[in-house]
């Protein structure tokens, strides 16, 4: 079956498929059998490519995980930005219930999605299989764990090149309402990293 995206800049939607090969989880684990992983899509930390990225915080169950992959692609698109995708996870309720899932009780969402098609779109990356969000974001000089809700601080000069652009976490419910014209703005931004 597929998933339909709006290609703003071709002013059409168009299919993008989904493969049907993924395996349940086994004993609580998600099995990683599956031969669509390509490890070139991973994010490679190459700070001479100019690259811009969009990170964003998934949580809910599988559908709203495909929900908020899809409004991260277009926020890509309009934003020019490449999309970094996090693993899909079981059901969480908010987002850090999903950062206490280590990576081996995560899938990567090439397992799902053909990313092959997705990059026709949109640049995307995925977090490599043997990271979690949380070390990715670590690893890549995040530095995740300063006490905010979001676990970044929104100066991205504090937090090496990151800014998180909604603060919601909290209060776990969102007052308000992204257009398009809003996420244009993130264009020019400077920051490597937006979350």
């Amino acid at each position: 079956f597929c998933t339909w995206t709006f290609d703003l800049e071709r002013g059409h939607t168009h299919c993008v498929h989904v493969s049907l090969e993924v395996k349940h989880p086994q004993q609580g684990h998600f099995t990683r059998n599956i031969d669509t992983y390509r490890s070139e899509y991973d994010f490679a930390d190459d700070l001479s490519d100019g690259k811009r990225y969009f990170v964003y915080q998934p949580s809910g169950g599988i559908n709203n995980q495909r929900i908020q992959l899809e409004t991260a692609l277009s926020i890509c698109l309009i934003a020019n930005r490449t999309c970094v995708v996090p693993h899909a996870a079981q059901h969480t309720n908010y987002y850090f219930r999903y950062n206490l899932h280590p990576a081996d009780r995560t899938i990567s969402m090439q397992r799902i999605y053909d990313f092959s098609e997705l990059r026709k779109v949109v640049d995307v990356v995925t977090i490599p299989e043997t990271m979690s969000l949380m070390q990715w974001i670590d690893a890549v000089g995040g530095a995740p764990h300063v006490n905010e809700a979001t676990g970044l601080r929104a100066d991205p000069a504090a937090t090496n090149g990151w800014r998180v652009i909604m603060r919601d976490a909290r209060k776990m419910v969102s007052k308000y309402v992204w257009h398009e014209s809003d996420i244009r703005r993130f264009r020019d931004d400077p920051a490597r990293f937006l979350f």
